[in-house]
């Protein structure tokens, strides 16, 4: 490594850009200039080049558009990993279509290997439902699946991961037939988050350390350079909240972790300075699984009004006594059908 520069200089000098500063004092420049993690200026060509030296790497765009950096206001990186290895089904229109997409990698994979699928929609699939154990049986008996709706707030799996997932019978998140019989899908986040800490317990903290690192690389390759990441409802002991918290120095962005709970006096305990999120504290559920709170009836579900997941009077009292604390926050109410974030 070379030693240290004296004085005011560049590590960095990224010139004959068009550079969109975002600053309406000073919209556009020419070229800036980086002293080991900072920009230390903005400004023309000739200007920047003032802070050259010996050991300034220069990077020229040749006109090429440069932005700040995004800061991603509410994501998951654990899960965000685990997504970006699962099975794709966002493109599934038939359950004829994640039958196949889930076949697939099961070919490939070693018997009893868990297969994890996402992305596929009730509004867009044919028949408008979860597919039942069976169907995903199709594919493989001999893997476990489970796959995850687009909300990531319902799944479904095959009949050797139902069993393998194995919660309690009286779950009322769990869907039954007319017959009263097990579909195989966790329709509320009463049985989806335990039927989800379920299979992600089956990885180890290498495994999740290695998915956390997979989606900050994906992160930074986008532009992303901070993730508010909301963890710890994903992983049995919410491990993937520790993992994170072990490996966030050493990811090539900056992470705000955020600890999804309630409980604001164990957090303080462990010097954790933000909480909430859409996993445990999600206020309710997801207008396509008829589970977000309304105050009329579903129109295409008239028996339906969705469900509020704790009661107004502690959530009041988690607001104020966070705010007393001066402790960032979020909480999501889905039937709003947007996010209500206050940090």
């Amino acid at each position: 490594m070379a030693p240290r520069r004296s004085g005011q200089a560049a590590s960095v000098i990224v010139r004959n850009a068009n550079i969109v500063t975002l600053n309406p004092r000073q919209p556009r420049a020419q070229a800036l200039a980086i002293d080991e993690e900072r920009i230390i200026r903005v400004g023309s060509n000739n200007q920047i080049d003032e802070l050259r030296s010996d050991w300034t790497h220069t990077l020229d765009t040749r006109g090429m558009t440069v932005l700040p950096g995004f800061i991603d206001s509410h994501s998951h990186m654990f899960f965000g990993g685990v997504v970006a290895e699962a099975v794709d089904l966002a493109a599934a229109r038939t359950i004829d279509d994640i039958v196949r997409l889930t076949s697939a990698r099961a070919a490939k994979r070693p018997e009893g290997e868990w297969i994890r699928g996402y992305g596929f929609s009730l509004d867009r699939l044919a028949e408008r439902r979860h597919p039942t154990s069976a169907e995903p049986d199709r594919a493989t008996t001999r893997h476990p699946i489970w796959m995850t709706s687009d909300s990531f707030h319902s799944s479904a799996a095959n009949s050797l991961g139902f069993e393998t997932i194995d919660l309690e019978p009286y779950n009322p998140g769990l869907e039954r037939d007319a017959d009263g019989e097990f579909t195989g899908a966790y329709v509320t986040d009463a049985a989806n988050v335990p039927a989800r800490q379920r299979v992600f317990g089956f990885l180890t903290d290498a495994d999740a350390a290695r998915m956390i690192r997979l989606m900050a690389d994906a992160a930074a390759h986008k532009g992303i350079t901070t993730v508010h990441a909301f963890e710890g409802s994903r992983m049995a002991g919410d491990r993937d909240f520790w993992v994170l918290l072990d490996v966030c120095d050493s990811l090539p962005i900056r992470v705000l972790p955020y600890y999804e709970t309630f409980e604001l006096s164990e957090a303080a305990n462990k010097k954790i300075r933000g909480l909430g999120g859409c996993g445990r504290c999600n206020l309710d559920g997801m207008p396509n699984t008829h589970t977000a709170a309304l105050v009329e009836p579903y129109a295409d579900s008239p028996g339906h009004r969705g469900e509020l997941h704790y009661a107004q009077e502690k959530i009041d009292a988690f607001l104020l006594e966070a705010y007393a604390r001066s402790v960032r926050w979020e909480c999501t109410r889905w039937a709003m059908l947007l996010s209500s974030s206050c940090c």
